[in-house]
């Protein structure tokens, strides 16, 4: 059994734990919550622990915090380390007391105004704004160091930004006859093409296009339903995705795929891919693609080209028009 000193017995006795209900004022407001206390064994009086009332003061914080929004220790933190800067670095990027923010990483609560300062720079650009406006106390090194770390993080926010608004003009569509009635599929696709890359010769931007087309009909042929979700459209160099030059974009960006010009006479660009084939696709689906491939694959561009001109899915359809699933059952 815990022992802890009494005051009144003067001595140290055994103690048991007794929850009651308390109402703590913190900052004016007020919140009640289910407490653990000591009481001494022998005279029954309630005496002090420190650990109880540490506990005590986390879940009244806590609750405090959600009410407000007021950040926590482990959210400070996780700012601060974002920049990579030391405690004491934050606190003169700030301009706060130089223990101020250890102050806040130990469980001391932030006042609103520096609370609103804390939230305000989760935000690369925000700190760029503060240091580009009104300076700083870092030395040149500390700052320089920082400046260096937002280059990236806004890099990486804009990626990602550019990446989700990408995704969404992607997706964009409900499942019908002109994705196969299949929603877009990002992790077929990247599994496509690196099935592709492995698989096919001189895999270049027009040769991809007709390989997704032939892949994606012949299986709706067989199955009533793509592979990738993918809507085609009529263009010069026959069926190709529909925004093919955004998906690529997006693939490459993500580095699923890597875009190499050549110095032939066509000056194909030429994808190859880092992905691996591992377990997305359905048995049945890598069948569609296997054969696909060995009809397929080593065509050069122009020929695959050639051949996909005959197919009534283009030849029934006009420049820039989308191309009905339908036309999978007249495949040549």
């Amino acid at each position: 059994m815990k022992t802890l000193y009494c005051p009144k017995c003067d001595a140290t006795n055994e103690v048991i734990i007794k929850a009651i209900d308390e109402t703590y004022i913190v900052r004016g407001e007020e919140i009640s919550t289910n407490t653990n206390v000591a009481h001494c064994t022998r005279c029954k009086e309630q005496v002090f622990s420190e650990e109880l009332d540490n506990k005590t003061l986390e879940r009244v914080y806590s609750e405090f915090r959600q009410r407000r929004g007021i950040l926590t220790p482990d959210q400070i933190r996780s700012i601060r380390k974002q920049y990579g800067l030391s405690q004491r670095a934050l606190s003169r990027l700030l301009r706060l007391g130089e223990i101020t923010i250890h102050r806040y990483e130990s469980g001391s609560l932030p006042s609103d105004a520096h609370n609103e300062l804390l939230l305000l720079i989760e935000e690369p650009a925000n700190v760029k704004k503060i240091l580009d406006q009104t300076g700083s106390d870092l030395s040149p090194t500390e700052e320089e160091r920082l400046r260096k770390r937002l280059d990236e993080l806004l890099i990486e926010t804009n990626k990602t930004i550019w990446l989700t608004s990408t995704y969404e003009l992607l997706s964009s569509y409900e499942p019908s006859l002109f994705s196969g009635f299949k929603k877009f599929e990002p992790d077929k696709i990247r599994e496509m093409i690196a099935l592709f890359a492995q698989r096919a010769t001189n895999l270049s931007k027009t040769k991809l296009m007709k390989l997704f087309f032939y892949s994606d009909f012949y299986h709706f042929k067989n199955n009533a339903v793509s592979i990738s979700g993918l809507q085609y459209a009529h263009l010069p160099y026959g069926p190709v995705i529909d925004n093919y030059t955004t998906l690529l974009s997006w693939l490459e960006f993500q580095d699923i795929i890597k875009v190499t010009p050549t110095d032939t006479e066509t000056g194909w660009e030429l994808i190859s891919s880092t992905s691996k084939v591992e377990s997305i696709l359905e048995a049945e689906e890598i069948k569609t693609l296997e054969h696909v491939i060995k009809r397929f694959g080593n065509l050069t561009a122009k020929e695959l080209s050639d051949y996909s001109h005959e197919e009534k899915a283009y030849t029934k359809t006009t420049n820039g028009q989308l191309i009905s699933y339908e036309f999978a059952f007249d495949l040549n």
